[in-house]
């Protein structure tokens, strides 16, 4: 009896070493046109286009490094970021405070007499 291994049902992307297969015919196809132009007209920039090419497209887990960095440029520039400090402790004393001093029926309020007195005191007198 054969045992056939099948990638997550057949979900998978099909991945040639680090890269996805279309990537990686993309990569060979332009390693072929950079030494063709390397060799006739001296130039190394579409090497350099194909090696940042190559970089970039470097698949680990269904994640290349471009994804990651146009995620990190969303995140960064683009999105909006929404920032949340409580201290969950001070609220439920807050609340707890709030809640006995309704029950007492009480009031706070400064009085003229509480800030003359502060003001004795911080003046140093």
């Amino acid at each position: 009896m054969k045992t056939y291994y099948y990638p997550e049902n057949l979900r998978a992307s099909v991945k040639l070493w680090f890269w996805s297969i279309r990537d990686f015919i993309i990569i060979c196809a332009g390693i072929v046109l950079s030494v063709i132009v390397l060799v006739n007209l001296w130039n190394i920039l579409p090497l350099a286009w194909t090696g940042c090419f190559a970089f970039l497209t470097i698949r680990t887990d269904d994640m290349a490094i471009i994804d990651y960095l146009i995620n990190a440029f969303k995140f960064f520039i683009i999105a909006d970021q929404k920032f949340k400090w409580r201290c969950t402790a001070c609220i439920t004393q807050f609340r707890l405070l709030q809640n006995s001093m309704e029950s007492k029926n009480c009031v706070t309020a400064v009085t003229n007499n509480d800030k003359s007195l502060h003001k004795k005191t911080s003046k140093g007198g």
